[in-house]
């Protein structure tokens, strides 16, 4: 059975659809087993990939929802921007290429790992691809009701260094698997600016997309409202035969979507980052000069504070705990913009 999606986008989730940060299409190209590469998942049986954990260095700076990162994180299922929260408060941007519960076909519990998931580096700056791959993986509830794995699935999340496009190319799948076998139906979704913090019970996002429909034309649909999970289905009818890729190509190129278009915005320090409420910003040199305004949005780029600049610090107590973006304008012209966290 599946376990619930990362934190509790299937249970308490509000926000609001801001503009699409990818565009989606399909394509075909022949699927290609990938050698060697940097084995992520350990030699030994892994379990299921809810438990499973890694990180993954990229090896070249990633455009990831129109932010430059270097590495990702792997937990819970999903690629995340952000290492897993001790205490379980997130802020960060997510992507979970297949949400069936995955696991290792090992036929023993403490036995060697059958389904290597390994990462791989090619081609040449300012072009390379890092390719994350699952080899031979199989599936929870096929193991556990048949107590041995006969279905199975290969993948790859492939990472364009030059544009930033993020790609899924499928391999070879077993028959039930192709066929949308109950419990092995993939789905992707993609969530922008996420934050959950369970002690309050509050959530949000700037953007949540995900695929549905028939693999061979799925749709890429977004969640808008709370009303809309109602009638919330993450999943694909069936599995994409080999040679199969899902594109997902960005289209924002500025710092943050929100202040598009950007005349090479700086970055705005503050802190303390994260915040019970107070912040202040340190500004060296020319930027220290002249007054301005200092506008606050939150995840959804909806407009939540204008404040005067200069100020010996700022106040957003008055603001629900969540992740905003900032952006000051100074009599220099040159935006400034960031990130903060009230929590």
């Amino acid at each position: 059975m599946y376990k619930p999606f990362t934190f509790c986008l299937l249970l308490c989730l509000s926000g609001y659809l801001s503009a699409q940060s990818y565009s989606f299409s399909v394509d075909t190209e022949t699927y290609v087993d990938r050698e060697d590469g940097r084995l992520l998942s350990g030699t030994s049986n892994w379990g299921s990939d809810y438990d499973l954990g890694f990180d993954i260095p990229l090896g070249f700076p990633f455009s990831f929802f129109g932010r430059s990162i270097d590495t990702l994180y792997f937990y819970e299922r999903g690629l995340y921007t952000v290492p897993q929260p001790a205490d379980d408060i997130f802020t960060g941007d997510l992507m979970v290429p297949n949400v069936a519960d995955l696991a290792d076909r090992s036929p023993a519990a403490e036995g060697d790992s059958r389904s290597p998931i390994t990462y791989h580096l090619t081609g040449n700056a300012p072009a390379r691809i890092g390719i994350i791959e699952w080899e031979n993986v199989g599936y929870e509830d096929d193991i556990y009701r048949n107590n041995s794995s006969t279905e199975y699935t290969n993948f790859q999340v492939w990472l364009h260094e030059e544009d930033g496009t993020i790609e899924i190319h499928y391999g070879p799948s077993s028959a039930g698997v192709i066929a949308g076998l109950e419990e092995t139906e993939p789905g992707v979704v993609m969530v922008k600016d996420y934050y959950e913090n369970p002690a309050t019970d509050s959530a949000s996002w700037a953007e949540l997309f995900y695929l549905k429909g028939d693999a061979a034309s799925p749709r890429w649909e977004g969640i808008e409202t709370i009303e809309a999970l109602d009638t919330l289905d993450l999943l694909l009818n069936n599995h994409a035969v080999s040679g199969t890729v899902y594109r997902f190509t960005a289209r924002e190129t500025s710092p943050s979507g929100l202040f598009q278009p950007a005349a090479n915005p700086a970055p705005l320090p503050v802190f303390p980052n994260p915040t019970t409420g107070r912040f202040a910003i340190d500004l060296a040199g020319d930027l220290r000069l002249g007054e301005g305004r200092l506008n606050v949005y939150d995840a959804a780029g909806r407009a939540v504070g204008d404040l005067a600049y200069p100020a010996a610090d700022f106040d957003l107590s008055a603001l629900p705990d969540g992740l905003y973006h900032l952006r000051l304008s100074t009599e220099n012209g040159r935006p400034l913009v960031g990130r903060i966290v009230k929590r």
